[in-house]
């Protein structure tokens, strides 16, 4: 089995692929950073890193997505499962972004999503099987002034995500969206927050293995997983 995974190597990326290892997956990704990438191997076994194949490139740059879609076509196959959760935060009151800051936003939580997918549905809708999950946020049901490209970007995220699901719906591929709340990665940084209140990576990770473990005919549209503290 294959797993195509973006944002792999930290926070709640890291705990899926790991999932998926352990699911027997080999799992398939981009890379930025060269010293977060061998961090996260450490933590796996050699078995394991042996069904890891990543390529260094940057999310940020259409051109490292294409050529990543395109050799793991070519040297791999067609992967049956994609997971698409990479994505950044930012703050900022909608009047004092610029452009750049919009537009950078747009290509780290939305672009380069629907970059990493568009190469391979023309194969996946003739092969007519597989499932995509989509991560996202919260967010996009209750949008966050104070985030506000944040808010939007995801939230185009999410509406692609709808749009998507209902027309690969008719060549048997489901596609799901999980919809973290406050989760307990280093996204939060210095802030006092009560991260033990906090959903962890690996919950989602579980709800990721959910929707997997799910028959061909069953399709989980969407879920929710946030902290129970409901100021949180």
């Amino acid at each position: 089995m294959l797993a195509l995974l973006t944002g792999a190597t930290r926070g709640i990326g890291a705990a899926v692929c790991r999932k998926l290892l352990k699911m027997g997956y080999t799992t398939a990704f981009l890379y930025r950073n060269e010293h977060t990438y061998q961090a996260f191997l450490s933590t796996l076994s050699d078995e394991e890193k042996s069904r890891v194949w990543a390529v260094q490139g940057n999310l940020a740059k259409p051109d490292d997505i294409t050529a990543f879609s395109e050799s793991l076509l070519a040297e791999k196959g067609l992967p049956e499962t994609i997971i698409l959760n990479a994505g950044v935060y930012e703050g900022g009151f909608p009047s004092e972004l610029s452009p750049a800051d919009w537009a950078t936003q747009m290509q780290l939580n939305f672009g380069q999503a629907q970059q990493s997918l568009f190469p391979l549905l023309p194969a996946l809708k003739a092969r007519k099987s597989g499932k995509i999950i989509l991560i996202g946020t919260v967010v996009t049901r209750e949008p966050r002034t104070f985030a506000a490209s944040y808010t939007l970007s995801k939230g185009l995220l999410d509406q692609y995500g709808r749009l998507m699901a209902d027309e690969l719906r008719g060549y048997n591929i489901a596609l799901s969206r999980i919809l973290p709340g406050s989760v307990n990665t280093e996204t939060w940084g210095d802030a006092e927050v009560p991260r033990e209140c906090f959903v962890e990576p690996d919950d989602i990770a579980g709800a990721v293995e959910f929707i997997l473990r799910q028959r061909p005919a069953v399709w989980i549209e969407e879920m929710v997983v946030r902290p129970l503290d409901k100021n949180w």
